[in-house]
């Protein structure tokens, strides 16, 4: 499914919860709208499953959730606005690693990541390792070999993203972490015209920023990070598959102040799991080729933190510690 039919398909499911949905008749929370702060710009991966997530969790709520889109700075300026917001439970912010687990870690930021809790996990997310095909370089052995001849340039997001961090840890895994030059750019969709455009060896990012040019044969996907191969792109095989014993699993979750009061805490709570079995965005979701994976901020918790502090040891190595 086309992103574009994605969005359209967000847009009416949205007019439909408004017009068919009753607000909750008991509630005293949500009174009015709420927030959800995206700390990215409009378009992208994040965006999109924002708004898939807002066409979806208005009726459990029984007030619309408003998108606030507030990009910049690898995400660090939106979260920065949630975490100045008022505790009142009517500002949600979603994020992902970049913002929670890196950035803190690396810069001096009016937030730390104890000023928040988890509301719920939405997906899970593996990245994948792609090539030019003009470059010749089809698989991972044969990027692996290459690197161990020459020294080879790959293209992420931007320094400190979950993708620079996952390649320099598999790199060490496959012995190469000196042959590779990260390129950073300001975002994943000028990573992705370098790659097009031959300008580095190779580009590492969410599989859906790049499936439809592996599917056109302009880029080679060589590995996925994930345990097994993707359904989207089940000819793509996983690294552990291709010789290399690395797996990396990125996410994306809605937070809220860690101070916001218990019962309006709930309440989000409860419309966000609500999501889990909601068909219209399971649908959604999966024809993006993501990995659902709603669970109650309590489960979630202990897995961003332990992320956190592995980040810490591979940011470390590389030098990148506030």
């Amino acid at each position: 499914m086309k992103l574009k039919t994605i969005l359209h398909s967000v847009a009416l499911a949205s007019a439909l919860f408004a017009v068919g949905q009753t607000p909750a008749a008991a509630a005293e929370f949500p009174e009015k709208p709420v927030r959800l702060i995206v700390p990215y710009g409009p378009g992208g991966g994040t965006d999109t499953i924002a708004r898939i997530i807002t066409g979806s969790i208005t009726g459990y709520l029984g007030q619309p959730m408003v998108i606030i889109n507030r990009p910049g700075a690898t995400g660090t300026v939106g979260t920065a606005a949630a975490a100045a917001a008022d505790p009142d439970g009517y500002t949600v912010l979603i994020s992902d690693s970049a913002s929670m687990s890196v950035k803190p870690q690396t810069e001096k930021l009016p937030y730390a990541y104890t000023d928040f809790k988890v509301v719920a996990s939405i997906n899970e997310a593996y990245f994948m390792l792609s090539t030019p095909k003009s470059k010749g370089i089809s698989s991972l052995k044969e990027f692996i070999a290459a690197a161990k001849e020459r020294k080879l340039t790959y293209a992420t997001s931007g320094i400190g993203s979950p993708f620079h961090l996952a390649m320099e840890q598999m790199a060490r895994v496959a012995g190469i972490e000196k042959q590779l030059t990260h390129i950073p750019f300001s975002g994943t969709g000028k990573a992705v015209t370098a790659a097009l455009g031959g300008h580095v060896d190779a580009i590492v990012s969410y599989p859906n920023a790049v499936i439809s040019y592996v599917e056109d044969g302009k880029l080679n996907g060589l590995a996925v990070s994930a345990k097994k191969p993707l359904t989207v792109l089940p000819d793509v095989p996983t690294f552990a598959g291709s010789g290399v014993d690395f797996t990396s699993t990125g996410w994306k979750a809605l937070f809220v102040r860690a101070d916001t009061p218990k019962d309006r805490f709930e309440a989000l709570q409860k419309a966000a799991l609500a999501l889990g079995t909601d068909k219209g965005f399971k649908k959604l979701m999966k024809a993006l080729g993501e990995t659902i994976s709603v669970k109650p901020g309590a489960e979630f918790e202990p897995v961003w933190h332990a992320e956190y502090k592995a980040f810490a040891n591979i940011l470390a190595d590389l030098g990148m510690t506030k």
